[in-house]
């Protein structure tokens, strides 16, 4: 991940209930940066700068500086730069970070920004005259990020201009829009922010937490990113970006509505999460397959690293077919395959009529780790299913292709259907198939729709007549043993029946419609 240079100059967006020295004076927000020049002496260093004061136009009275100081947000201190024309210098003792500065004066109003200090530094970077125009007051109270109202020129900000946000002192601030991108968080000492639910935090973000700052999520946090500081996980956690790692440099927390999802993408990536502090589990851990990596026995992947582990995961969902075991070490949590069973999967199944007047059946599958056999049905109404042959599988890994012959298929529409068994008896089944039979029926029937008696013809054998219901149920059976043999439907209630009749070497089948 690649994080702001300190040598970078940093856009502030908006001062959360920043301290006035002067608690008369207002508190402004200067919305830019300043360049710094830096000049290296030993092990400490000197920044120089300037300005130009705001007018009366934005606002604000024009005054002189009589005092500027410097605040380091990282170590509470204050360190003054003195100048009557509000151009100073000062030794910063080697200090490193983001440093607000303000005007000291009691009289005049207070401004906060940000400049970057870089230690023994051994060049002059260029310095620029840069004109900060104060804007309005803000208060210090929690803000909600999707109110116009809490915000500094009443706009919600704009996180793909803005480079980092500040909550400075003891506020809040509620995260009602997504956050994404490489932007920062700044969780100011005892600052509050919360990823509000539905919200989704994601794609290289850096959030950093203070002293006594706190960072909850009741949303989404997910991709690569990092935290610098503690962090407090009430919702769904996703790191990484298929797969990659999130950084928390402090501690980590789990609450148990936490929900931690994981990818396993080959035998040396994973999705990880790494700890600079102490973590506490508790919640859920989803694990799943990435692109379609399939683990073997034996093979382990560290999820979690920290100083020191405690807590476990209160329930583990695992893909379907995979056992594994989750370890808890005192400083990593780790997940060890066990077993592979995964599923058999069919990738196709189709049907074609040949030339012999045969109705072909081809599927194709993967993954026959644990399968017994395959059972083709057939069906005249879609149904009511009756087996009509078996083929033995392979029972390997790799891609198998089978195929098998119906020699009886009906006149007109037949359903087909795969089951597969497995080696311990379970069942599944496949989608079901039709295929329109044309060989030419020399069964007819009329009248057609009949009220009481039908007539048949085409009959040249003895045979059987089977009537069949809409819903798949047997209502008729006779034998007949002659052409033009005549049924008694009169019992019948209205609707469409399918006819059968089979001579012991062909079925042929037709609908009609009893009134």
């Amino acid at each position: 991940m690649k994080k702001l240079s300190l040598s970078t100059m940093v856009l502030l967006n908006v001062l959360f209930g920043q301290k006035s020295i002067a608690q008369s004076c207002p508190i402004y927000d200067a919305f830019k940066a300043i360049p710094v020049q830096y000049i290296s002496t030993g092990n400490t260093t000197t920044a120089a700068f300037s300005w130009v004061n705001g007018g009366d136009s934005n606002g604000v009275p024009g005054y002189l500086f009589n005092c500027v100081s410097i605040w380091n947000e990282s170590t509470g201190r204050i360190e003054n730069f003195i100048g009557g024309s509000g151009i100073g210098s000062n030794n910063i003792y080697g200090e490193e970070g983001l440093y607000p500065y303000c005007q000291c004066n009691l009289q005049g109003p207070l401004f906060r920004m940000v400049f970057n200090v870089i230690p023994n530094c051994d060049y002059s970077c260029p310095q620029s005259d840069p004109n900060l125009t104060p804007t309005t007051n803000i208060n210090n109270t929690s803000f909600n990020w999707s109110v116009s109202a809490t915000w500094l020129g009443n706009a919600v900000p704009d996180m793909a201009t803005v480079a980092a946000v500040f909550i400075t002192k003891p506020t809040s601030i509620d995260m009602d829009v997504a956050v994404s991108g490489s932007q920062w968080l700044v969780v100011g000492n005892s600052g509050n922010a919360t990823i509000n639910p539905g919200v989704t935090v994601t794609d290289n973000s850096i959030i950093q937490v203070r002293t006594n700052g706190q960072l909850q999520n009741n949303g989404t946090l997910q991709g690569n990113g990092e935290i610098e500081g503690s962090f407090i996980n009430n919702s769904v956690f996703a790191p990484g970006n298929s797969p990659g790692t999130f950084t928390i440099s402090g501690d980590y927390t789990a609450t148990g509505s936490a929900s931690h999802n994981i990818e396993l993408a080959s035998a040396t990536l994973n999705d990880s999460i790494v700890v600079g502090g102490n973590a506490v589990l508790n919640g859920q851990l989803n694990i799943s397959l990435y692109n379609g990596f399939v683990p073997i026995q034996g093979q382990a992947f560290t999820l979690l690293t920290a100083n020191s582990v405690t807590g476990t995961f209160s329930n583990i969902v695992l893909p379907s077919g995979v056992a594994a075991t989750v370890t808890y070490n005192t400083g990593s949590v780790v997940l060890t395959i066990n077993n592979i069973v995964l599923p058999l999967r069919l990738l196709s199944f189709s049907s074609n009529e040949t030339s012999q007047n045969l109705v072909q059946l081809n599927w194709q599958t993967t993954n026959e780790i644990n399968t017994s056999h395959f059972i083709v049905q057939h069906s005249v109404n879609g149904i009511t299913f009756n087996n009509i042959g078996r083929v033995e599988a392979r029972n390997t890994s790799g891609t198998n292709d089978y195929s098998l012959r119906d020699t009886s298929p009906i006149d007109g529409v037949n359903f087909y259907r795969l089951q597969m068994v497995d080696i311990d008896g379970k069942t599944t089944y496949s989608s079901i198939i039709k295929i329109v039979f044309s060989g030419k029926s020399e069964l007819q029937v009329f009248p057609n729709p009949a009220k009481n008696v039908i007539t048949l013809s085409g009959l040249e054998n003895k045979g059987t007549i089977k009537i069949i219901a809409a819903d798949g149920k047997l209502v008729k059976q006779i034998v007949v043993v002659a052409n033009n043999s005549k049924i008694d439907v009169t019992g019948l209630a209205k609707g469409i029946y399918i006819l059968q009749y089979n001579d012991g070497g062909k079925m042929q089948q037709l609908k009609f419609i009893k009134e």
